[in-house]
């Protein structure tokens, strides 16, 4: 909810802003980060098995 609200207010102010606040609410999908982990661990033990 405070990552929204951080989000809502760059918007309508526009102020310097240090961190990426798109990619840390990507890091708080948690379905997101478990299906790109999943296909990055998929890829890892094909190559491992060539």
């Amino acid at each position: 909810m405070h990552l929204f609200q951080a989000i809502t207010d760059v918007m309508l102010r526009n102020p310097y802003v240090i961190n990426n606040l798109d990619r840390q609410y990507n890091l708080l999908n948690r379905r997101t980060n478990y299906s790109k982990f999943s296909q990055i661990m998929a890829s890892s033990i094909h190559v491992m098995d060539m």
